[in-house]
């Protein structure tokens, strides 16, 4: 990665993994799961600036990803928070969907309502386990 790219991606993983508010209802090893998520999803974003050198220029190219990142990790904060309820689940993982499809862009693939509430009704043990489930269902919901 060209060295202007690993400073847009560090700069990123900096800010996001200072974020209190991003993981802070969650357990380390949750934290830990969903800051790895994010992580590659911004070396995503920041790859497809690849051919803009200008700062400014690709900050405005990121910030809408970027912004909705941010709002997907705080929806997974809300959505594993310890004793989070199922409707609370349900209703962060609305919120969540849609901020999902513009991370993933054209790669996103929207879920049914019939996956989401059965993604909702079979959680790991393990919240980290979750995250990642949740990981794999976003980037392929019938699998």
């Amino acid at each position: 990665m060209p060295a202007d790219m690993n400073r847009r991606l560090n700069r990123i993983l900096v800010a996001l993994s200072q974020n209190e508010a991003l993981t802070d209802n969650l357990l380390t090893d949750t934290a830990c799961a969903l800051l790895d998520w994010s992580s590659a999803l911004a070396r995503d974003i920041v790859s497809a600036t690849a051919d803009i050198e200008d700062k400014e220029t690709a900050d405005a190219a990121m910030y809408p990803r970027l912004r909705a990142l941010r709002q997907v990790m705080r929806q997974v904060n809300n959505l594993f928070a310890p004793g989070a309820d199922p409707d609370a689940a349900a209703a962060a993982l609305a919120l969540l969907l849609p901020q999902a499809a513009i991370v993933y862009g054209e790669l996103s693939v929207q879920p049914t309502p019939e996956s989401c509430t059965a993604f909702l009704s079979n959680p790991p043990a393990n919240t980290a386990d979750w995250i990642n489930s949740l990981r794999a269902w976003l980037e392929d919901p019938n699998s």
